[in-house]
């Protein structure tokens, strides 16, 4: 046991000589940290592990890892190419005790999320990565994790495709799951936003140039449009899952043709339920808080009337009974 306890800590000392030598630690804290992190090394030698010895052993050398980070950026010389530009204090023990604790503990997904946090503030990508890689083969049935997967492909790689297979192999997983078939749309009209932006800076022959040389091109969604007719066929009775796609579309630009088929929908096959002659209301109103053609006035008088109408429409399916 001892044997083992000075072996990994001798192994720390290599990320400790160059902040000592470069005057970011001295020799009294080196020795002080030393000394607590053989305190943690007995400590994970317990048995049974305990896993509040490894959270507490991880949150000191988060603690060390901020701190040396934090040091050297008051420095003044801390180019590339000097002594102290070079030294560098590594996150490897942090990502080291993560690895010892998911190996013990590997059932409990709240510890998968905390690495897969830690590497995120950390900027550690290719780390993320791997973190969400292997936590879905122990935890297929949490879609945060297809989602944070997808997203980080996204983000980071700027892997689209990955990002789709990732999403798609979490609905396979989670047919039912709201959030995922959300996110998959999400993603859809992100890409299809970022395809039609990049050809408008190209100047694509399809793009019409108007008067004022600006571009107008109407943009057809037409994957988003799929995902969510494949997501209202897995999930047909649920009127707030319909209104959260209305609350997405609104986010993107040219999606009036995509919420009418939504508000369509909901009118179809919604109609008896009171609550949604509320979500139909708001169409005119989103509408016309988004036209930009015409003055504000004329646009309030209409968007007023049409609420009106709707509700009228509304309160005749509801006939009130008299006293």
């Amino acid at each position: 046991m001892a044997e083992l306890v000075q072996r990994n800590i001798e192994l720390s000392l290599a990320d400790l000589q160059p902040m000592e030598t470069n005057g970011i630690c001295s020799q009294q804290e080196v020795i002080q940290i030393l000394k607590k992190r053989s305190k943690y090394e007995y400590k994970l030698l317990r048995k049974p592990p305990r896993k509040a010895d490894y959270l507490s052993y991880i949150q000191y050398e988060v603690y060390l890892y901020m701190l040396f980070s934090k040091r050297k950026s008051s420095h003044t010389d801390r180019s590339k190419n000097t002594p102290l530009g070079k030294a560098v204090y590594s996150a490897n023990r942090i990502h080291i005790l993560f690895t010892r604790l998911l190996k013990r503990f590997k059932s409990d997904l709240r510890l998968w999320l905390q690495y897969a946090d830690f590497c995120k503030r950390a900027r550690h990508y290719s780390r993320l990565s791997k973190c969400i890689t292997k936590a879905v083969r122990i935890h297929p049935r949490c879609s945060g994790l297809w989602s944070l997967g997808a997203w980080t492909a996204l983000s980071f790689d700027s892997d689209t495709h990955a990002a789709r297979a990732l999403l798609l192999t979490g609905l396979r997983m989670l047919p039912d799951d709201q959030h995922l078939w959300l996110e998959l749309c999400r993603l859809e009209m992100l890409h299809t936003y970022k395809v039609h932006k990049r050809q408008a800076m190209l100047k694509l022959p399809f793009f019409e140039e108007t008067d004022d040389n600006s571009h107008n091109v109407v943009m057809s969604y037409t994957e988003a449009r799929l995902v969510y007719t494949h997501a209202i066929e897995q999930i047909p009775n649920d009127l707030e899952f319909r209104c959260r796609f209305i609350q997405l579309l609104r986010d993107y630009k040219d999606t009036e043709a995509l919420q009418d088929l939504v508000y369509h929908g909901l009118k179809e096959e919604f109609a008896d339920d009171p609550m949604v002659w509320s979500h139909l209301a708001k169409q005119p109103v989103f509408h016309y808080m988004d036209t930009h053609s015409v003055e504000w006035n004329d646009a309030l008088n209409a968007c007023e009337s049409d609420v009106e109408q709707i509700f009228e429409e509304g309160i005749e399916m509801f006939p009130v009974s008299g006293e």
